[in-house]
C-alpha cells in the first residue's frame, strides 16, 4: 500500500520508538503501525494506539505524581 500521506513511499508493518512529551517529561513507547519507507509517517489504527494507551497513561501519571491507573 502507498503513503496516504506523502503517496510516495510504501507503507510497512513494524513497531518504531516514539517520544512523548508531557509536562516538560519526555518518554519513549515502542508504537505499532503501518510507517512509510519514505517520509517515516505512521498511519496509525484504534488496535495499535490501544496498544500504547496504557503506557502513556502510566506515565502521565508518574509526572503528576499518582498511582498507576
Amino acid at each position: 500500500m502507498n503513503c496516504p500521506l506523502c503517496g510516495n513511499g510504501r507503507l510497512k508493518r513494524e513497531t518504531r520508538p516514539v517520544t512523548f512529551s508531557y509536562r516538560g517529561t519526555a518518554f519513549t513507547i515502542d508504537q505499532p503501525g503501518d510507517w512509510c519507507e519514505a517520509c517515516g509517517e505512521g498511519v496509525l489504527s484504534v488496535d495499535d494506539l490501544a496498544v500504547t494507551a496504557k503506557r502513556r497513561q502510566e506515565m502521565i501519571a508518574q509526572v503528576e505524581g499518582l498511582g498507576s491507573p
